[in-house]
């Protein structure tokens, strides 16, 4: 499982300023498999893939 370092958990998470993401968050909140993606798909948008 890849870990966040810079958001331990959804709750303390600096939210996302786009509206959409931020939902996608807060559903996410209880289902570690959802959130990892969403974690991999950041991590792939900071690095411009």
């Amino acid at each position: 499982m890849p870990s966040d370092a810079h958001a331990p958990n959804a709750t303390t998470a600096t939210p996302d300023r786009r509206p959409e993401r931020a939902r996608e968050q807060a559903n996410n909140n209880n289902n570690d498999k959802a959130k990892d993606k969403a974690v991999a798909r950041d991590q792939q948008l900071d690095l411009g893939l």
